[in-house]
């Protein structure tokens, strides 16, 4: 029924999932947080199996885990992750959410644009950054280095190093 779907499209507009077709009338076109995350039909996928093999290159070469994330509204997605042999690791589990402001990954996506700051940021650990001014100031650090440090900000006795991905024309993705 009409109603219904009007409903369910008003509750996807909400999430950033769709908006007003520009065009006017009545129709709709993906939202912001499917253009954002790259969440169309295979794109995900895609990308997956795009940095899978560097995943893989990186675990072999540091012998710790890997993982790929992307921005998912106001958290970080996990999408892939790729485990060690070695006995202390972190658990993988591709599709989990984890906090902006307290990874390695959901600051880089915070210091290239690709995330908003939460409204709030709560303290995970006593290392965590609980200040909005003071994340801003480690996101323009974290640009100037090039890669975030989660250093035991989001679990004691775990540190995350993350860098951006860049797209051809040279912007974070």
């Amino acid at each position: 029924h009409k109603t219904t779907v009007l409903r369910l499209l008003r509750t996807l507009q909400d999430a950033g999932y769709a908006e007003p077709s520009p065009a006017g009338g009545f129709g709709y076109v993906v939202g912001p947080a499917l253009r954002r995350t790259g969440d169309l039909p295979g794109s995900m996928e895609r990308l997956k199996e795009v940095a899978r093999p560097s995943l893989e290159a990186l675990v072999d070469a540091t012998g710790e885990c890997a993982h790929a994330a992307v921005a998912d509204g106001g958290r970080v997605l996990v999408i892939d992750d790729v485990e060690t042999d070695k006995p202390l690791r972190v658990v993988p589990s591709s599709g989990r959410h984890v906090p902006l402001h307290c990874t390695s990954a959901g600051k880089v996506l915070l210091a290239w644009g690709l995330a908003e700051i939460p409204a709030t940021l709560p303290g995970r650990t006593v290392r965590t950054i609980t200040n909005p001014e003071a994340l801003r100031a480690h996101l323009d650090d974290v640009r100037a280095r090039g890669y975030a440090f989660d250093d035991e900000e989001n679990d004691p006795f775990t540190r995350c190093i993350s860098a951006p991905v860049f797209d051809a024309n040279g912007a974070a993705i």
